[in-house]
């Protein structure tokens, strides 16, 4: 469960646990001043909180528990690392170009408690999916993945009835768990995700071993950047 990390991309997106997708036919305005939906309160910290009252229940002197809540989230905010100077030199139009420009790494944004709340929420939308109870969900054939949509319902390619890749408009989907709302709020909040670009749609990628997403470049449909949150195996 220590094998967290977040990325957030401009053209480049890398299989994923969870990838966040801001769309763009939102305008930069609202995204940037409607935090209505995610007035939530931070449960997976409150999570933390009750468990700290356990502890301290049965006589803990660890020093954490001298500090408040909000001065806990303050460090872990400031302690999330970041790595930023990745390249990858390949040569576009007979120039040699960074194709890895605008990648982003930032770890240690979750702890292993929250981590292990948020996979058994994902195990928890597979069961509703194996169930029927989910609008758009599919299982890529061969050594592919199974996918959730929630927030928003796009084609990856045209599909069969003539609907071109993209976001669909017209079509119905879940929209977002309230845990992902919470999961976005935190990214916000610790300068993981720019507060310009809000995600309002995500798409679920659950691997088994073996599994994999060939190389692509999304949609222009959606706004830059991709944001992906790897979890269970290293990015």
């Amino acid at each position: 469960m220590d094998n967290y990390s977040f990325i957030r991309q401009s053209e480049l997106e890398i299989a994923s646990k969870v990838n966040l997708l801001s769309k763009r036919i939102r305008s930069q305005e609202q995204v940037a001043v409607d935090f209505s939906h995610m007035t939530l309160e931070d449960e997976l910290s409150e999570e933390e909180d009750h468990k700290d009252s356990s502890r301290e229940a049965f006589g803990s002197s660890l020093e954490n528990h001298k500090l408040s809540r909000k001065q806990r989230t303050h460090i872990r905010a400031i302690n999330v690392k970041r790595k930023r100077d990745f390249v990858c030199l390949e040569k576009v139009n007979g120039e040699l170009v960074n194709i890895l420009e605008g990648l982003e790494l930032h770890t240690e944004v979750f702890n292993a408690a929250e981590q292990r709340r948020i996979v058994d929420k994902v195990c928890e939308l597979q069961e509703k999916v194996q169930k029927g109870e989910l609008k758009r969900a599919f299982t890529a054939q061969g050594k592919g993945r199974s996918t959730i949509q929630f927030g928003c319902c796009f084609n990856y390619r045209t599909s069969k009835t003539g609907n071109l890749a993209g976001i669909l408009k017209h079509e119905t989907v879940d929209p977002l768990p309230h845990l992902f709302k919470v999961i976005i709020r935190r990214l916000v909040k610790w300068h993981v995700l720019p507060p310009t670009c809000v995600p309002d749609c995500c798409v679920v990628n659950i691997y088994d071993e073996g599994d994999c997403i060939p190389p692509h470049i999304d949609h222009h449909d959606f706004l830059r950047p991709f944001c992906t949150v790897s979890f269970l195996s290293e990015c």
